[in-house]
């Protein structure tokens, strides 16, 4: 389980930096491609944070209908996950508030 997150965890990266490079087309496929990984090992931080950065990376090519999908699944998902007894303070995590806030933002206004 560890070598499966760190792989799609690694993959997230690499079409973050695809993106930061303006290569919309190639950071797409990689984050589609990690967001298939993380489906089935549930792996929904990973999940919220493929989405996010999908949907960032369609907003930025001029696809923001689609961008808002993403951005309103990498809600749902964290939304999902603070709702979660024990959980109440994971929305404080340095790596996910920001994608939930900018998420909820911008899934409701493209």
């Amino acid at each position: 389980m560890g070598l499966r997150f760190l792989s799609v965890e690694c993959s997230i990266y690499l079409g973050e930096a695809l993106a930061d490079e303006k290569d919309f087309p190639r950071s797409r496929q990689e984050l589609e491609r990690a967001l298939a990984k993380a489906e089935k090992p549930d792996l929904r931080t990973l999940l919220a944070k493929g989405h996010y950065l999908l949907g960032t990376a369609l907003r930025l090519s001029g696809n923001s209908t689609e961008a808002a999908r993403h951005y309103r699944q990498a809600f749902q998902l964290l939304d999902n996950i603070r709702r979660e007894p024990g959980s109440d303070r994971v929305m404080e995590r340095a790596d996910l508030k920001p994608i939930y806030v900018e998420s909820s933002q911008r899934s409701n206004n493209p």
